[in-house]
């Protein structure tokens, strides 16, 4: 029976698969691509401006405990479910149906974030083109778009000639001002030619959001080359990305090594630096330090955004997944502070060349890379070259991890609906990144910045935290450690360790409930400059936040009506315990098709799966073998002789295991074998051939005790063989 149900999983698998799933044609590859993924332009412009912000080099203690508590342990959760059954981040959920709807979060909160996260790197593009020249356009204020208020130089000069606003109105008044004697009743709008240049020339910014203004199009042109060259890599699949991701991912560290070569040679670099690291334990006293830590450590891991499930779902079976999630971890904390030491350097020369603390030339977020570093680099010699090095680097590292999110979209995707898409594979992906550059065109208006930043701040906010954390609920509460643990024992040979266990049942789930917790106290309403946002928009930015996670719930009572099915049912679980259990067991069991992609595997997973469960099951009196999946709706419902064929199939492993004879799945001796109907050799579930029944097993031959009576004690002795335990 067993045998021929696996059987019969594994053509349906093969007969919806349409041909076999790709693997990593090296595993350097995968390396490269998780690395890639996890290493984004985040760690280049929010872990330097958060890690001397909140303490230097005291931020490193926060950061590095939430890398250990939840980052590692999510890891290596997301990386083992996705390559133990090589399934993308909405199918991955067959392994318990009612979690199904965090799949369906995983892409609409990758389709918001791709679409603002790629006009980041049309920035960068922007900026790469726009240094190809002699001298760069954002070192002097003699351009176009420049105003009255900009000044090449803010600070350490006498400002004559220069317009200001005062608090009582405006006052164009020549002469030299000496703002020290009046400093509280004097605004300067003076700005650098890098303010200028982002907000005039790049950008055209507008007032505010509710002023959208025109489309900016070579804001345009850039985030189309960008969504193209995004394609032209991954429209092949991995075989393309692969071989993309190693180009990408070393000439990014390539650049940053030169460029902090280059830094640390300045004048100035190493105030930069100190000031970067250097330590104030009494930032760890405040709550927003941990909060921050806990958020950018969640985020530079990219965890809940279904792109460690989806890479790690091309890898081969036996792959050593462990290992690759403390490599891929350790060296994405290491870029981060890596990374740090480039922008820091530069900045602190910047405070030299200005005469000015290290603390004025700073900036947050898109500001640190497109207004300060700039800025930077527009003071050191042969400003053009390195600018080209530093933007064309910003444009590759935010490929890498645009490759991971589109990927993780459309193998989501293309997972449910194999026989259609992926046959279609490249003329989907183009219309994926068709759909994500069309949702991007609002954000290259002029109020485009204020749209960019407003996701940006909610879209982190809650989303992945959330995600991570019914992942971790799903996966070791609801299908269970010791399945999985079981599960990560038959890819690597062995269980998860002391640490993982401890983490996976305890302090991960706990430490994100606090990380939770502590982002809701630490939160900030959004504003950019003096800018404040509207109650509508930060309205908007609360949607933005809860929208898509609803989808976990939503999906839950979907499939609550879908397995209740009608109102009778409902009466039924609400008078009747065990009812109520087997609605439950509908929706959380893996389905029948849970398992590993290769028949091989999947059929030796199938047989300890169905040894197991049935054994624990009989034991404690649940009918139900398999444990979830419509195949086995006459377990849960009633053939008895399906209950015959449960408890002797436990004599059976009873027996055997103690004589180390036979396979506990498969009676290839011909005696009586319950899961070969067609032999007609005395299957218990054909009673009305009056052959055979099961309580003869042990005689191997079809023969029954009484041709009536048999079929009678083999149902008595399901029905109170909960009683022999």
């Amino acid at each position: 029976m067993f045998q021929n149900k696996t059987n019969d999983v594994i053509r349906r698998r093969r007969r919806h698969s349409s041909g076999d799933r790709e693997t990593w044609s090296r595993k350097v590859e995968y390396f490269f691509a998780g690395l890639g993924y996890a290493v984004g332009l985040g760690n280049i412009w929010r872990f330097p401006y958060l890690c001397y912000r909140n303490g230097g080099g005291a931020f490193l203690v926060p950061y590095f405990i939430i890398l250990i508590v939840v980052g590692f342990p999510m890891l290596l959760l997301e990386m083992g479910i996705g390559q133990f059954a090589s399934l993308g981040p909405v199918t991955i959920w067959r392994i318990s149906p009612l979690f199904k709807g965090i799949g369906y979060a995983i892409v609409v909160i990758l389709l918001l974030m791709n679409t603002y996260y790629n006009v980041l790197i049309a920035y960068a593009l922007f900026y790469m083109f726009a240094s190809i020249t002699n001298e760069l356009p954002w070192a002097r204020c003699n351009n176009l778009w420049n105003t009255e208020n900009c000044i090449e130089s803010r600070y350490g000069e006498n400002c004559l000639n220069a317009s200001v606003l005062c608090v009582d109105g405006p006052s164009n008044k020549s002469g030299a001002i000496d703002a020290s004697n009046n400093s509280t009743n004097l605004r300067f709008l003076l700005k650098t030619p890098t303010e200028e240049f982002f907000e005039n020339h790049l950008l055209h910014m507008s007032s505010g959001i509710d002023q959208v203004g025109s489309l900016q199009w070579p804001l345009i042109v850039c985030l189309g080359v960008s969504w193209f060259t995004c394609f032209m890599c991954l429209y092949k699949g991995i075989k393309s990305m692969g071989k993309a991701v190693i180009f990408t991912t070393i000439f990014s560290y390539a650049i940053l090594a030169v460029l902090l070569i280059r830094g640390v040679t300045l004048k100035g670099s190493a105030e930069g630096i100190i000031y970067y690291l250097k330590p104030d334990f009494t930032k760890l006293a405040n709550l927003q330090v941990w909060g921050e830590a806990s958020a950018q450590a969640l985020a530079s891991l990219s965890l809940g955004g279904g792109g460690w499930i989806t890479l790690s779902s091309y890898n081969k079976f036996k792959n050593r997944c462990d290992r690759d999630a403390w490599l891929v971890g350790l060296g994405n904390a290491l870029t981060s502070l890596f990374a740090g030491f480039v922008i820091f350097s530069v900045l602190g020369h910047m405070a030299y060349k200005k005469d000015v603390p290290v603390d004025k030339v700073t900036a947050s977020g898109p500001g640190l890379a497109f207004v300060a570093y700039p800025e930077g680099l527009a003071l050191i010699p042969f400003a053009p070259f390195w600018a080209v090095c530093f933007f064309f680097m910003m444009f590759t590292v935010g490929l890498d991890s645009l490759f991971g999110q589109v990927e993780s979209i459309a193998s989501g995707i293309i997972d449910e609906y194999p026989d259609y898409l992926r046959p279609r594979r490249k003329m989907f992906t183009l219309f994926l990144c068709s759909v994500m550059f069309f949702m991007g065109m609002p954000l290259v208006t002029e109020g485009g910045m204020y749209m960019v930043t407003l996701i940006d701040w909610y879209i982190l906010l809650f989303s992945f935290t959330i995600v991570c954390l019914s992942e971790i609920i799903a996966i070791v509460y609801v299908y269970g450690y010791e399945k999985f643990a079981h599960d990560m024992e038959m890819m690597l040979g062995k269980k998860p360790s002391l640490y993982y266990m401890v983490s996976w049942r305890a302090v991960t789930p706990l430490s994100l409930v606090v990380v939770i917790i502590l982002l809701g106290a630490c939160y900030v309403p959004p504003y950019y400059g003096s800018y404040t946002f509207p109650t509508y928009a930060k309205t908007i930015g609360w949607f933005l936040a809860f929208g898509p996670v609803s989808l976990i719930p939503l999906t839950m009572l979907w499939q609550f009506c879908r397995r209740v099915g009608s109102v009778q049912t409902l009466k039924d679980m609400i008078d009747d315990p065990d009812t109520r259990r087997e609605v439950a067991a509908r929706m959380t069991s893996p389905t029948m098709d849970w398992g590993p992609a290769l028949p091989e595997n999947f059929r030796k997973y199938s047989v300890d799966r169905n040894l197991h469960t049935a054994v624990a099951n009989v034991e404690l009196g649940d009918d139900d073998v398999f444990g979830g999946g419509t195949e086995l709706a006459d377990l849960r419902h009633g053939d008895p002789d399906e209950k015959v064929h449960l408890v002797h199939f436990k004599d059976k492993v009873d027996v055997e295991g103690e004589q180390g004879q036979g396979d506990t799945s498969t009676k290839e001796q011909g005696q009586g074998d319950a899961s070969t109907k067609e032999q007609g050799q005395g299957d218990a579930s054909t009673k009305e051939q009056g052959q055979g029944d099961v309580g003869g097993k042990e005689k191997g031959q079809g023969d029954a005790k009484g041709e009536g009576q048999g079929d009678k004690d083999a149902v008595r002795t399901a029905k109170t063989g909960e009683g022999d335990k």
